[in-house]
């Protein structure tokens, strides 16, 4: 009856021949529909970060809250581990997930099931990354890298040492007497003025 109203209607039937009337009611109500869940979480966590989730429990376009809610994280290694659940408000659960310093990296899955009464069940999944930060992962090409570089600094200082770079450097200054550059310019200014004489 796609134009009934909810509610308590009648059924009246009639038969002129056996004088037969008989009535019998039925009641019409809106149609239940499906119960949604709509799944939230990062895409990439690193060790010691903690994956937060949120889900969304929506009936007819509308939130509503649960009967039951279940969370299992299903781990890379293939263990499982079920999620405490907090509502947050009519409709909208929360949960975390500490992920340990020495967590197996790879792809994390969460399943979520949810019951509400009157209605079907709803299940849906989603899943996330557990990396290795770049720092952990470059921790050893960083410390021969440093090593390296000190070592060359190292053997760079050690090789123009070993030229008299810095030796030459301080007769250029002081001049091979101990006497500053301006007083040997003075006398090669005065030696050259008695020969022009």
């Amino acid at each position: 009856m796609p134009i009934a109203q909810s509610g308590v209607h009648q059924v009246h039937v009639v038969d002129l021949g056996a004088f037969i009337d008989v009535e019998a009611p039925f009641t019409v109500t809106n149609p239940t529909g499906t119960l949604g869940l709509n799944v939230s979480v990062g895409t990439v966590y690193f060790p010691g970060d903690t994956a937060t989730l949120f889900i969304a429990a929506s009936q007819n376009g509308s939130l509503v809250s649960v009967t039951s809610l279940q969370i299992v994280l299903i781990k890379p290694n293939n263990t499982n581990q079920t999620l405490k659940v907090t509502a947050v408000t009519t409709g909208v659960y929360k949960t975390s997930y500490l992920i340990p310093t020495n967590a197996t990296i790879g792809t994390y899955s969460i399943l979520v099931q949810a019951h509400l009464t009157g209605s079907q069940n709803s299940s849906a999944i989603t899943t996330f990354e557990v990396k290795l930060s770049w720092l952990s992962s470059q921790g050893k090409n960083i410390a021969t890298a440093g090593i390296a570089i000190t070592g060359l600094v190292g053997v760079a200082t050690l090789g123009l040492w070993q030229k008299g770079y810095f030796k030459k450097k301080e007769e250029e200054n002081t001049g091979p007497t101990g006497n500053s550059h301006s007083g040997n310019a003075t006398e090669e200014q005065s030696g050259h003025r008695s020969s022009e004489k």
